[in-house]
């Protein structure tokens, strides 16, 4: 059976409160060491994470590569917009919202 993200989310959810509950050195951690090892285990599974403000762990958005230049853009955070920055690209400078960015096409 194919699993979707969503599903291996709740599998992994329930791996790793199992696991902490049977193991009692993961008991003994600190909070942040305990953050930091279910922050590996999530992106050894798919999801890769990142501590934001009081969050413990916010989903790393990957975007795909202009498909023009074939650069990598960076953003700041999901509300920001994005736009290429190869000054020689086509698109060069043309900001589109970030959830519009994976799905545009040539």
């Amino acid at each position: 059976m194919m699993k979707n993200n969503d599903q291996k989310l709740v599998d992994l959810c329930f791996h790793i409160g199992i696991t902490i509950h049977a193991y009692e050195i993961l008991q003994k951690l600190s909070r942040k060491d305990l953050g930091t090892w279910v922050a590996d285990q999530l992106r050894n599974n798919g999801f890769d994470t990142t501590p934001v403000g009081l969050s413990w762990g916010v989903l790393k958005i990957k975007l795909l590569n202009c498909p023009f230049c074939d650069m990598t853009p960076h953003f700041v955070n999901k509300d920001m917009p994005v736009c290429c920055e190869n000054k020689n690209c086509s698109i060069f400078g043309i900001q589109m919202p970030m959830h519009t960015w994976n799905t545009r096409s040539k």
